[in-house]
């Protein structure tokens, strides 16, 4: 199942937006809510309510959905569910890269468009939700792709790292970049980075919401472009 959150404090374009996605997805695949304020969906997250994804109005009254991005991102500490933003206004590009949002669509909302996100990301949840399978001394563990921040490799030694902790394991980067989803990128023969935990990206490094930089090397940033201009074309 799909979970997606409608946050606008307009009821007309809330309303609109839900029978756009419950005609596209007539089943139970895929579920809604809906919320007026970032005020309320803020205390639906930190009630335990999870979405996979929230269509974010920029300007919510007494709030703002970039106030409301951070709040997911840094207070409820979740890298994991995406954030489309919705304007009528197109100046906020700055501001929004904070809080790492998968697009940003200018109202009215295409509906080609808005369906066609939501098919990427249903794919990207079903893709992360499969799991790296790997031996860390007597333990045989079992870990969603989704909740791996980076695989670093240390000689014959491939570490695990993860929001909660580090494992190390034996094996090669190339085979586990072979198989990890394409959100996972190259980015120095001895780092294969979840773009999904990339706090900031800049030619030369990727800062990541744990606050490590890892370099990008310089055969690796060809790679890295290619990556984000294969993004900017979805």
């Amino acid at each position: 199942m799909f979970s997606i959150a409608i946050c606008d404090d307009d009821k007309v374009f809330c309303m609109a937006t839900e029978e756009i996605i419950r005609k596209n997805y007539p089943g139970s695949e895929v579920t809604t809510a809906v919320f007026l304020t970032g005020e309320e969906l803020c205390e639906a997250m930190e009630s335990g309510a999870y979405f996979d994804l929230i269509l974010l109005d920029i300007e919510l009254g007494s709030t703002n959905g970039v106030s409301v991005g951070k709040t997911l991102r840094d207070w409820l500490n979740n890298q994991r569910t995406r954030i489309i933003f919705i304007s009528s206004k197109t100046q906020y590009a700055m501001e929004l890269f904070q809080v790492h949002p998968f697009n940003f669509l200018v109202k009215p909302v295409e509906e080609d468009k808005l369906i066609a996100d939501i098919n990427v990301l249903m794919e990207t949840v079903e893709t992360e939700s499969r799991c790296f399978e790997f031996q860390s001394g007597r333990e045989h563990l079992r870990i969603s792709y989704g909740d791996i921040i980076f695989f670093e490799s240390r000689g014959r030694k491939l570490m695990v790292h993860t929001r909660k902790a580090s494992y190390d394991t034996y094996g090669r980067l190339d085979d586990v970049e072979c198989e990890a989803p394409e959100e996972f990128i190259r980015i120095h023969k001895s780092y294969l980075v979840n773009d999904l935990y990339v706090h900031r990206w800049n030619p030369d490094e990727a800062e990541l919401v744990t606050g490590e930089v890892l370099r990008v090397s310089k055969s690796h940033k060809k790679m890295v472009r290619e990556y984000f201009l294969k993004r900017r074309s979805l």
